[in-house]
């Protein structure tokens, strides 16, 4: 992944891109630019539904305070609410800390 191959790749695909959005404007000067990046850093996100178990509706979720991720589950009913109950499957941060180790 970090060889010079691979990363020669990756500086090729950038450039194309960059490119193709913002031709020879400045990316960073672009409104454009700068609504990618209000997006990416917004802290309003949806719940993205990786799987679904017997029922239940499975999430894995980070943010500020879940920065190595928690895996979470709850219904289909209490999915559709506004703020749903989410019953913790497994608090990578909390296994982290307990275990000293960094598993993520």
């Amino acid at each position: 992944v970090l060889g010079d191959e691979a990363l020669a790749w990756v500086r090729q695909c950038n450039a194309k891109s960059v490119a193709a959005l913002f031709g020879n404007e400045d990316p960073q000067q672009s409104r454009l630019y700068g609504r990618f990046l209000d997006i990416l850093e917004s802290k309003a996100k949806i719940p993205y539904i990786g799987r679904v178990l017997n029922g239940l509706l499975y999430n894995f979720w980070q943010d500020d305070r879940q920065v190595r991720g928690v895996w979470r589950r709850c219904t289909i009913d209490e999915y559709r609410k506004p703020a749903p109950a989410w019953e913790t499957v497994l608090d990578i941060d909390a296994l982290n800390a307990a275990e000293g180790e960094p598993w993520v």
